[in-house]
């Protein structure tokens, strides 16, 4: 007979079987945090590449297609604008000139010498957005430059408060958002770049086919196909591309658009231009109403300063702070969607010239002194941010105004113009949150 010993283990006791689960339980969560990380890693690595690549095609297209040779500007918008002014203005070049729409009594910019004027050069939106009948303004109206629909870029005023220093409208009349590219209906006539109107869905994308990423498919929907050519539905098979235009139909996940300017006006061959090529992610081309002003969508102007500090020097810019940036906005407006990794632009813009004048060219002791200059497109990158707060009067850090919010915004730079501050008033400057932006690629463009 075999006698079993009272000390031998019977089994595996409850206690190691906790453990064991809690082992085990420690392993699967920490397994299970890689999945997201990992996407997340994919994810930024996808916009890294995609928008480098973007950024080099554009900067390709640029040469190849010659896309700011000057005469095509003076052969499109800005030089046969009667056909949509009926004459009002005369032709002008946008990169040197800026006329005043709004009030046609007072002058806008002409700058006579150094470098041009700031320009946004957006064609694909330009392409693509039409004003609403439901924001009161009837087809057609989108076209550039028009008095009631200019749709600039960062523009503010209505958003913005009035300068505090001589409470004129503030510097945020945003950059004139221009294109050389013509509705498919006249361009025959003037210059070959053209895209398609909302009757025309079938026409060629020529500026999606140049400003935007092309490789991203759209797939078809279900259901039959129309017989209406302006509603196509899809024929039914949603694994397949979209082939009802005649061709393979793109999303435009990525597309580009380029801030910048001349770098000098007294160039009679206007070759060289300066400024970013901005990449975007799933941007959006329509416009939309704040506080009844009509805006481009996914574009929010904010009241910012650049180089934010307490420290005031005699001259009224601040002193440290440099790569810090100071965000208010009023508190019904919704918080700026500001992202860590994401990009604002400085883009403080006067496009009246005795207030230009007035506020950014100060006289310091005998020496007449321009600081920044009253127009400017800069791009920063954010690195980290605060978290949004109200500002209350006596107890947050000047300057505190209540009924807004603020939030400080650290950036991967030093800011390149900085907030002058008047008396303990400081100027309106404007900082444009687009959280589309993924990418900004400073260039140096030559157009030859």
């Amino acid at each position: 007979m075999i006698r079993i010993s009272p000390r031998a283990r019977a089994g595996i006791t409850l206690t190691e079987i906790l453990i064991s689960l809690l082992i085990m339980a420690v392993g699967m969560i920490s397994l299970a945090t890689l999945f997201p990380v990992s996407l997340m890693r994919v994810r930024d690595a996808t916009r890294n590449s995609r928008s480098t690549i973007l950024a080099q095609s554009a900067y390709g297209e640029f040469s190849s297609r010659k896309l700011l040779d000057k005469r095509s500007f003076l052969m499109s918008w800005y030089g046969n604008n009667a056909l949509y002014l009926n004459g009002a203005f005369p032709p002008y070049d946008p990169f040197t000139v800026d006329p005043n729409f709004i009030n046609t009594a007072v002058p806008g910019l002409q700058p006579v010498i150094g470098p041009g004027l700031p320009v946004c050069y957006d064609p694909l939106w330009r392409a693509n957005a039409q004003p609403s009948p439901t924001l009161g303004f009837l087809p057609n109206m989108g076209v550039y430059p028009h008095m009631a629909m200019e749709a600039r870029f960062g523009f503010g005023v209505g958003l913005l408060p009035n300068d505090p220093v001589d409470g004129a409208p503030p510097s945020a009349w945003g950059l004139q958002r221009i294109t050389n590219f013509m509705p498919g209906s006249v361009a025959p006539l003037f210059w070959p770049y053209t895209f398609p109107t909302p009757l025309a869905p079938y026409s060629p994308d020529v500026a999606g086919s140049v400003f935007a990423s092309n490789d991203d498919i759209v797939m078809q929907t279900a259901g039959n196909k129309a017989t209406n050519a302006l509603a196509v539905n899809g024929v039914g098979a949603t694994i397949v591309p979209d082939l009802s235009g005649g061709g393979v139909i793109s999303d435009w996940k990525y597309s580009w658009f380029f801030t910048g300017k001349q770098i000098d006006v007294n160039d009679p061959n206007a070759s060289v231009f300066v400024g970013d090529i901005v990449v975007c992610e799933s941007r959006q081309f329509n416009y939309e109403l704040a506080y009844g002003i009509p805006m481009a969508l996914g574009e929010t102007p904010v009241q910012a300063i650049f180089g934010y500090s307490t420290n005031i020097a005699y001259d009224g810019f601040p002193v440290g702070g440099d790569n810090l940036i100071l965000l208010r906005w009023p508190t019904g407006m919704p918080d700026p969607d500001v992202r860590v990794g994401g990009w604002v632009a400085d883009v403080t813009y006067d496009r009246i010239g005795a207030t230009s004048q007035s506020r950014y060219n100060t006289a310091i002791v005998q020496n007449q002194t321009t600081f920044y200059p009253g127009q400017r497109c800069h791009w920063y990158r954010v690195v980290k941010r605060s978290s949004s707060a109200a500002e209350i009067p006596g107890v947050t850090s000047q300057p505190a105004q209540q009924g807004f919010r603020r939030m400080t915004v650290f950036i991967d730079g030093k800011v390149r113009a900085k907030t002058q501050n008047i008396g303990g008033a400081f100027h309106i400057n404007t900082a444009l949150v687009m959280p589309s932006v993924v990418n900004v690629f400073p260039k140096v463009i030559y157009s030859r």
